[in-house]
């Protein structure tokens, strides 16, 4: 559960991650089923298992555009969650919360089923906006993994280090 709040420093201010409440652990290469989590920082795939939707995210982007399959898997959804966790620190905003405080859980859980966001930064190579809507990818196939950005964004590197 990647927020704000599961973000310690350590005393060399190295961020370190920590969950206080439920987490869970999946070897590599497997899918996980579990729910849970903070709504806001849900990727797509894991809104779709914990709502229990006909057509799931986590295995394939179907021809009418639609995600399926009735697990996830755990790094791209944190990825996600971390796309969230940019996008709050670089823009002081939730690209899935229009309305803060008015906006209700389960509309906030079909923004980002359907990736409905809101992006207040250019698209463009290298940008802080390409970073961001490549980390918030609807397809968790088409996500940037970890190791993406270091590869192909300079900003990327700079903005890991400032978190």
């Amino acid at each position: 559960d990647l927020k704000p709040g599961n973000i310690l420093m350590s005393a060399t201010d190295e961020p370190i991650i920590a969950d206080f409440g439920f987490s869970s652990f999946s070897p590599q290469g497997r899918k996980m089923s579990g729910g849970g989590g903070t709504t806001e920082y849900l990727s797509p795939e894991k809104v779709a298992v914990s709502e229990d939707l006909p057509s799931q995210l986590g295995c394939r982007l179907t021809c009418d555009g639609t995600l399926q399959g009735d697990l996830y898997r755990g790094p791209p959804s944190d990825v996600h969650a971390c796309g969230v966790l940019f996008s709050k620190w670089y823009t002081n905003s939730n690209p899935f919360i229009w309305y803060k405080g008015k906006d209700e859980e389960k509309t906030i859980e079909d923004r980002i089923y359907n990736n409905d966001a809101r992006y207040f930064l250019p698209n463009e190579p290298g940008s802080p906006g390409e970073l961001m809507r490549a980390m918030l990818a609807r397809d968790p196939k088409k996500r940037w993994t970890v190791s993406t950005p270091i590869y192909q964004s300079a900003l990327a590197v700079g903005a890991c280090y400032r978190v």
